[in-house]
């Protein structure tokens, strides 16, 4: 049963889960986002799992019965857990029949595979194998239930203590593993307090990457999960660290969940990164790690490419957490933050694959915050690329696309297609143009790929210091110069003409990379310009005539 305290939200609420699941869709990223570069290769670095498993279920002495548990993970770095066995107590014996439940991995983050449960043996139950495979199955940061059917021996009292080991999965330098945690068996009868804080955030929510979000309300839930009926629940709340009005539910009996809602709405408006916390405290609670859920979202506001540079040199804080570190295709992974290998400051972004992984194709991108466009102007996605290692052992590919949403499936515009990084460990500075087809707020993204052949081949991608920036608006004075200044055929061979309207004008080419490889003078009318010695690909060809400048790209097929 779910009760509802919202003076005047009731109606808000069966959206705002939907709402809180749409957010968990980026929990899987969570697995790799949250892994830097110096855990996974520090030599002096241990990653380490962190848990809990709170019984929901009170034994009845001389029955077999299902117990209901709940795991959840605290550790905030990228170990999740390969292996877990369950110690039960003298007087409780798995059975590994009935309702025992296989719930490794659950909907959170499902990319580490099946651990699946092992048959038991005496009074152990479980599940996975503990082989350090890179990528475990077994996590949750929220909680998942699971049960084990089990047989009570006649004559059993009192509250019992379990044994649990959860084993890392290898991910950092050392498997980090967790050896000898507890948890406690109620016996039929016994009081317990178990409040749980399910989860807090603003109302509609829907990534953790906005764009001029704004006003919105908090909302969260509690549950009951304990044997008493608690009252007078205050249910406090911050946001940055700044206190909101707590909310207080009246009553909530067990197995009772209730809505809360915080009042006024919170303005969000700010470019800036948003922790919200919520948090029950009551007096003798079995399990205080399931009292508070929080959540961080980055707002951004949209940057007018017209009169500003956007500059992100992928550093910690504001500057890295407004990048949306989007999954693709493939085992789950996505960008991280390199402390190791960066072209400037103290921070890069990298995309490791390892040759571990699933053998074929994988894919990440790296989003960046929105920005605001105007029809006919030219900008210029400007940033640096490397991969570390040799051709022996990685490979990687860059593109840049570009979209209306910040979202990986709204990056329809290929800017530029997948190429292979070459030279191997050295920073290569890339550009690509776009040519605004409308006045609007938009997205850019870098991407990565590569393939994976096991035991071989893994994939590296970095990038680091990212700009955008216009660098021919086409307006309405530019007019007669667009029509007077023209390239063309395009595409072509290498050989085309430019059309000027002056005598002293002239001619500059780039390529994608800003390298200039042609420069010429023009005279007035119909120039020729040959570039067959040049690869086919994509260039900038820049003319200077008179007053005007005008810049078009230009596609040379071979």
């Amino acid at each position: 049963m779910k009760k509802i305290y919202l003076l005047g939200f009731a109606s808000m609420f069966t959206l705002a889960v939907n709402a809180q699941t749409t957010v968990k869709v980026k929990n899987p990223l969570k697995k790799r986002t949250s892994a830097t570069e110096k855990t996974i290769a520090g030599p002096n670095s241990v990653t380490q799992v962190a848990s809990t498993i709170v019984c929901n279920t009170q034994y009845v002495a001389g029955s077999t019965m299902d117990l209901s548990f709940t795991f959840t993970m605290s550790n905030t770095d990228a170990e999740y857990g390969d292996y877990m066995a369950i110690t039960f107590p003298a007087g409780i014996t798995p059975t590994g029949a009935g309702n025992t439940s296989n719930p490794f991995p659950n909907t959170e983050d499902a990319g580490g595979g099946l651990e699946a449960l092992n048959a038991p043996v005496g009074q152990l139950i479980s599940w996975g194998a503990d082989n350090n495979d890179q990528y475990g199955g077994i996590f949750s940061s929220t909680g998942i239930t699971f049960v084990v059917e089990a047989t009570i021996a006649p004559g059993t009292t009192g509250n019992l203590i379990a044994n649990y080991d959860l084993s890392g999965d290898g991910y950092g330098a050392t498997p980090g593993d967790q050896m000898g945690a507890t948890f406690t068996i109620y016996e039929a009868g016994a009081s317990v307090v178990n409040l749980r804080t399910t989860f807090v955030q603003p109302y509609n929510l829907t990534s953790l990457n906005t764009c001029s979000y704004g006003l919105d309300s908090i909302v969260g839930q509690i549950k009951n999960l304990g044997t008493t009926t608690e009252t007078n629940i205050s249910v406090a709340c911050t946001v940055n660290g700044v206190a909101q009005t707590p909310f207080v539910v009246s009553t909530l009996a067990p197995g009772d969940s209730a809505y809360v809602g915080y009042l006024p709405a919170y303005d969000f408006n700010a470019a800036t990164d948003y922790t919200i916390v919520a948090y029950v405290g009551v007096a003798s609670d079995i399990d205080l790690t399931n009292d508070t859920a929080s959540l961080t979202f980055n707002n951004a506001l949209p940057t007018d490419l017209a009169t500003t540079v956007y500059s992100n040199g992928c550093e910690a804080g504001y500057e890295y957490n407004s990048l949306n570190m989007a999954y693709v295709s493939g085992d789950g992974y996505i960008f991280g933050p390199s402390q190791i290998t960066f072209q400037s400051g103290a921070q890069a972004l990298f995309y490791t694959v390892p040759n571990t992984a699933t053998v074929g194709a994988h894919e990440a991108m790296v989003i960046l915050p929105c920005v605001d466009v105007t029809l006919g102007d030219i900008y210029r996605i400007t940033f640096w690329k490397r991969i570390n290692g040799t051709a022996a052992a990685n490979n990687g590919q860059t593109g840049v696309f570009t979209g209306l949403a910040n979202d990986p499936a709204a990056m329809t515009t290929i800017l530029q297609p997948y190429t292979q990084i070459t030279p191997y460990a050295a920073w290569i500075k890339d550009s690509v143009d776009y040519t605004a087809t409308a006045t609007e707020t938009r997205y850019f993204a870098l991407g990565a790929t590569g393939a994976v052949v096991a035991g071989t081949n893994g994939i590296n991608v970095r990038y680091d210091n990212i700009n955008i920036s216009k660098v021919t608006p086409i307006g309405v004075k530019e007019n007669a110069a667009v029509e007077a200044i023209s390239v063309f055929p395009n595409p072509n061979n290498g050989i085309f003409s430019i059309r000027a309207f002056e005598n002293n004008s002239s001619v500059e080419v780039y390529s994608i990379i800003g390298e200039n490889v042609y420069s010429n003078n023009l005279v007035k009318g119909n120039n020729s310009v040959d570039l067959s010695n040049l690869a086919a690909g994509s260039y900038i060809v820049k003319v200077k005539s008179g007053t005007q400048t005008i810049s078009k790209r230009v596609v040379i097929n071979k």
